[in-house]
């Protein structure tokens, strides 16, 4: 039984999930389609017909790892084959929301907006109403947000990337 990378998929544009678009550029039929969350796009032979068996091109460099991988995904997609669909917490967890609170307020401070409104959008306006005042726990909050931002702008970012790297 020949091995499965020897031969060549056939082509049916029908076969492939999800929505598709056809575009002719005046040299080729560009393909783009997008299933299960997994973009297609492809240049289209001339000489490409329904049915017919095709084959990738890619061109040599230094991309080619990822070219493979790309032709790998493709060729799945254009086979019809489905890819499950990985399942999302529900929740992000407490470091993410670290993050993204710290990111949110660095956004706000570079825009000129005060501490106190700053805390408004991070934790909601009723706790802002409820416990803001010069010395709270809010507004300590809030000051650690904007330090840990701009320690992750001046370059603490590059900790997050070689912890995650780490554990790969």
């Amino acid at each position: 039984m020949p091995d499965e990378l020897e031969v060549a998929p056939r082509f049916s544009l029908w076969d492939i999930p999800g929505a598709k678009r056809l575009v002719h550029d005046g040299r080729h039929t560009l393909f783009t389609g997008s299933a299960d969350g997994e973009a297609l796009h492809l240049a289209l032979g001339q000489d490409i017909r329904d049915g017919a068996p095709f084959d990738f091109v890619i061109s040599p460099g230094a991309q080619m790892d990822e070219a493979s991988r790309a032709v790998e995904r493709h060729r799945r997609l254009a086979a019809g084959k489905r890819t499950p669909v990985p399942a999302v917490s529900g929740r992000p967890g407490r470091l993410a929301l670290l993050h993204k609170r710290a990111l949110q307020a660095f956004d706000g401070g570079a825009a000129g907006t005060s501490q106190r409104e700053i805390a408004r959008h991070v934790y909601g306006a009723e706790p802002v109403v409820q416990n803001w005042n010069p010395d709270s726990e809010l507004r300590a909050r809030v000051r650690h947000l904007l330090r840990r931002a701009r320690a992750f702008v001046d370059g603490g970012y590059r900790d997050l990337i070689s912890k995650s790297s780490e554990g790969r």
